[in-house]
């Protein structure tokens, strides 16, 4: 299903840095700890700040973004970076 504007998406990746408070590799975790360095999310190359980012699970990173008003429609490209890291280009969500 596609997302619309104002719907809240939670994404899920791995390898988006340090959290505060501090969870070690290989450690049980469930909560919630933020990351420390900022993560930003691009739907079509518009930022969208994440209103969360950070570990849900052990090593588990969730994202979550509401879409904002005025983006094209169809399969757009999302990118996310921390720490002057970018995701790999060709990743899309699919936006109504």
């Amino acid at each position: 299903m596609a997302a619309k504007a104002g719907d809240v998406v939670e994404l899920f990746g791995n390898g988006f840095g340090p959290t505060n408070p501090p969870v070690a590799a290989g450690q049980a975790f469930s909560g919630a700890a933020p990351t420390i360095n900022p993560v930003g999310l691009f739907l079509n190359n518009v930022s969208v700040p994440p209103a969360f980012a950070g570990l849900s699970g052990a090593g588990l990173y969730q994202l979550n973004l509401t879409i904002p008003a005025g983006l094209d429609a169809g399969d757009v490209s999302l990118q996310a970076t921390v720490g002057g890291v970018q995701t790999p280009a060709g990743v899309v969500i699919s936006l109504q």
